[in-house]
């Protein structure tokens, strides 16, 4: 077993949804301009952030906030459609967006038509989960890593009553296709409804506190790409149903403390690029697969 460089579709993948967003964002992209409800939503967002970069100064109450930095619209409705908010110097503190309370404000509620979040590699200095992220049913893409949440994923997140992740958050955002939510301080165990995103290309809940065991419903995921789960404290074996993702090319399980074998039905996974179970407490015997490709 080799761990190998990420492949050029995955990278595509990732490429075009980020691309997707991207076009247009700079420069005015509708043709009606901003839905002044949606710019009042925004403004009352940035006043709970604090931003000493002045990374938000385009986001001006006189300005049309489609050609706000990092604001994307529907080029024939004028809705927001995207937010990038991404961190992308990661080596600078003086970068990162902060909240001004204890938690983000709940106006993102007001962007309607918002598929497209990614508040990845900022500093919410430990701050709750955001609650109302479970009713933001139309998202697509979701980033969250790397983002200093702390604590436990409310039940549904709209209280803090039951210690992990929602166990519908697959009918929540039925429609996610990239659900990063890496490099945080979240636990709790991983429910079953993630199997229930049936557009989900791309999960990672790695270098989190996540504890039991991987969900054995994977059945069905034909479109999932990359799962990295790593890093975490999840134990127990490692379901046959990920046989069913057969498109898998990215699979990341180390670092936990699972047990006995590698399942047999990961000679489904014919896409397989790059496997990395280390760090467990596995054994026996390797599964009949073409071992060589990921050396």
């Amino acid at each position: 077993m080799g761990i190998l460089k990420m492949s050029s579709s995955i990278s595509l993948f990732i490429i075009l949804l980020t691309m997707e967003f991207a076009i247009c964002c700079c420069g005015k992209n509708s043709s009606f301009g901003c839905i002044p409800r949606e710019r009042k939503a925004l403004l009352k967002f940035k006043a709970s952030l604090l931003d000493i970069s002045n990374r938000l100064s385009s986001w001006d109450d006189y300005k049309d906030c489609c050609v706000w930095d990092g604001v994307k619209c529907d080029k024939t409705t004028g809705h927001v459609i995207g937010l990038d908010l991404r961190n992308s110097n990661t080596s600078s503190y003086e970068m990162f967006l902060q909240t001004q309370g204890n938690q983000l404000d709940s106006s993102l509620l007001e962007l309607k038509y918002l598929s497209y979040l990614d508040l990845s590699y900022n500093d919410f200095q430990l701050g709750p989960i955001p609650s109302f992220l479970g009713s933001m049913k139309q998202l697509r893409y979701l980033n969250l890593s790397a983002t200093n949440f702390n604590g436990i994923v409310p039940h549904d997140l709209w209280s803090n009553l039951i210690n992990h992740l929602p166990r519908n958050i697959g009918h929540m955002m039925p429609l996610l296709e990239l659900f990063a939510w890496s490099q945080n301080s979240i636990n709790g165990s991983i429910p079953e409804s993630l199997c229930e995103m049936k557009a989900l290309r791309n999960l990672d809940l790695s270098n989190n506190y996540f504890f039991g065991t991987i969900p054995d419903c994977w059945e069905n995921s034909q479109d999932l790409l990359v799962m990295r789960l790593s890093s975490n404290e999840l134990s127990g074996i490692i379901p046959n149903s990920i046989g069913g993702a057969y498109s898998l090319q990215w699979l990341r399980l180390n670092n936990n403390s699972l047990i006995r074998q590698l399942p047999s039905s990961l000679k489904n996974c014919t896409n397989l690029e790059l496997i990395d179970v280390g760090e467990n407490k596995l054994s026996g015997t390797l599964p009949r697969m073409d071992w060589k490709r990921l050396a």
